[in-house]
């Protein structure tokens, strides 16, 4: 029964950091997606972001002709954020910053989030490039919360509950315990969620693992 759920678990895990929702919506069954892939064959500068040329994976486009992702050929800033030489970075097709996967560890928003290379942890920025979502590679104390590293295990024990999320202003939104502790006298047991809301204020809402 245990490899059962270990199978399933290893179908069902995205490495990215539960990207498959921030992508939209599937395509419906028969309906080509509106996006097109294709080879950059040297680098070079798309809709101002600095592009490296590509190998196997190829850089992708929205139907709107505006780039939907590409490897940055040197380090690039997007709004407050500095991201580093090799990242994936994903816009919108507005031309805003949807996301990235880093390809080093990289302080963003005053947090190291984990960077592993394309399709690995991704990270998830607000439109205006604030932080939304990062995975950290050492357990973090963020506002009092011992906040949970991102790893494999740590996503199937902890139902791939382990990134951190972070409300527009900066505020701790959600991360899952570490340890057992107490903040602000509450509880906590390791592996539980603690969510708060954008003043700080712990919610109602427990998720125990």
């Amino acid at each position: 029964m245990r490899q059962l759920l270990l199978i399933s678990a290893l179908i069902t895990w995205h490495p990215s950091g539960h990207t498959p929702s921030d992508r939209g919506p599937a395509p419906a069954q028969g309906v080509v997606p509106a996006t097109t892939r294709r080879a950059i064959t040297a680098d070079t500068v798309i809709d101002g972001v600095p592009c490296a040329r590509t190998t196997r994976a190829r850089a992708e486009f929205h139907a709107n002709g505006r780039l939907l992702e590409c490897p940055l050929s040197r380090d690039a800033s997007f709004g407050p954020q500095q991201l580093p030489r090799g990242s994936w970075v994903l816009l919108h097709a507005d031309g805003s910053i949807n996301g990235a996967w880093l390809s080093r560890d990289t302080p963003l928003s005053g947090i190291s989030c984990k960077g592993d290379g394309y399709k690995q942890w991704s990270v998830r920025f607000y439109p205006t490039a604030e932080l939304r979502l990062c995975f950290l590679r050492v357990t973090t104390v963020i506002e009092g919360v011992p906040c949970r590293a991102g790893t494999f295990w740590g996503e199937i024990r902890g139902g791939q509950n382990t990134a951190v999320h972070l409300h527009r202003n900066g505020r701790l939104a959600r991360c899952q315990v570490a340890h057992d502790t107490t903040v602000g006298g509450v509880r906590y047991a390791a592996w539980e969620v603690v969510t708060r809301d954008s003043t700080g204020r712990a919610t109602a809402d427990r998720v125990r693992r």
